[in-house]
């Protein structure tokens, strides 16, 4: 018989079951505006299938992050907001593609290297 680890309960697959008794296990209450949930694991409303993070919740439809408003796909966090290239809010005006470049010249790259 392997030995237990002290202050670990011992779960249904032995000894070695990831538990702790610090996470308490029990009926899922509701929990401010994430719907049904625990304390551990806040769930989106409509979907109580999704495990969700109270520190980085994620809208519908993407696994990566919140949707934006005007930009359904995009995968960044809210510390990173996407700027859409839309003519229209002045919070986009610095964000807004540029037409008058020229191609970026990578010639160099090809050449031999004097170190």
């Amino acid at each position: 018989m392997s030995p237990l680890i002290p202050g670990r309960p011992v779960g249904p697959e032995g000894p070695m079951t990831p538990l702790s008794p610090f996470i308490p296990i029990g009926p899922r209450l509701p929990s401010g505006p994430w719907g049904p949930s625990s304390p551990f694991t806040p769930r989106e409303p409509g979907n109580p299938s999704s495990p969700l993070s109270p520190l980085s919740p994620r809208g519908p439809g993407t696994p990566w992050g919140p949707i934006f408003p005007g930009h359904p796909r995009s995968p960044f966090s809210p510390l990173l907001p996407f700027m859409p290239d839309s003519p229209g809010s002045p919070a986009d005006q610095g964000n807004k593609t540029r037409t008058d470049h020229q191609p970026l010249q990578l010639s160099y790259i090809n050449q031999a290297s004097p170190y």
